[in-house]
């Protein structure tokens, strides 16, 4: 994948999505500015790759997205609840991204 978004004409057999930071602090010490970085670069860096690469795998017939988490998809981590929350968004939007 390009830096601009735009992918090849060939999607191989799989993306890897291993993006990600993870913004620190009680909740109420973060800003609607720092959820919406984290939220852009965790969620949204993840639908941009998503939608670069499916419709090509779609037209091949084949292929696999792999998204690379922690175990903050699953329990939300204490003073990582901005992080947390991204993945737990993460996991749903993948989970039926492959569907």
């Amino acid at each position: 994948m390009y830096r601009d978004g735009s992918a090849p004409c060939r999607a191989d057999r799989s993306a890897v999505n291993n993006a990600g930071y993870a913004q620190g602090g009680a909740l109420e010490e973060n800003t609607a500015s720092s959820a919406q970085a984290q939220f852009d670069t965790n969620v949204f860096g993840a639908l941009r790759l998503i939608n670069a690469v499916l419709p090509i795998m779609r037209h091949q017939g084949s292929g696999q997205n792999h998204q690379c988490q922690l175990t903050a998809w699953v329990v939300a981590l204490p003073y990582l609840s901005l992080y947390s929350s991204s993945k737990f968004a993460l996991e749903g939007l993948n989970g039926r991204a492959t569907q």
